[in-house]
């Protein structure tokens, strides 16, 4: 990620994202998220919020960007926002999108009196997976750690 212009959240996808029709593992990951936002709609209400949009522009590049994460959590009694992507197996997929994408916008959106923290949330976790930090195991959606670690959480909803 390069040096953030402007970043905002929007309530509309862009217009460029089309339904496809998933098989396979695909499907599963989908189903695994949907329940995942079911359960996180069901315990946090208005503090969760599943699969927003972000649109942003960088320096040296034309036109918006978009990036979708999976999920945010805000904590405001301590400051916290734990930007959340799932997944069916742990994978070094999540460390690059939390760390070098989500956090750097998310950061730049909520500047002032946050604290950002990464947690990848997944169904079957194998610690021999290659990972670019060792992961902190969270026992609760709501104890990721500070960053730059970042939390995996298991969860089969």
């Amino acid at each position: 990620m390069g040096t953030i212009l402007s970043a905002r959240l929007s309530t509309a996808s862009p217009h460029f994202i089309r339904k496809k029709k998933l098989s396979g593992a695909k499907l599963r990951g989908v189903q695994y998220e949907l329940k995942f936002h079911r359960m996180m709609a069901e315990r946090f209400g208005d503090l969760y919020s599943p699969n927003p949009w972000i649109a942003f522009r960088e320096k040296g590049r034309k036109g918006d960007r978009w990036c979708q994460p999976d999920g945010l959590l805000f904590d405001f009694s301590r400051g916290i926002i734990t930007i959340i992507e799932c997944k069916l197996k742990h994978c070094s997929r999540a460390y690059y999108q939390l760390t070098q994408l989500y956090g750097p916008l998310v950061s730049f959106l909520f500047s002032e009196g946050w604290e950002v923290r990464f947690l990848e949330v997944v169904k079957w976790y194998d610690c021999a997976i290659a990972f670019p930090c060792k992961p902190v195991l969270c026992s609760e959606i709501t104890f990721a750690p500070p960053a730059p670690a970042v939390g995996v959480h298991i969860c089969k909803p």
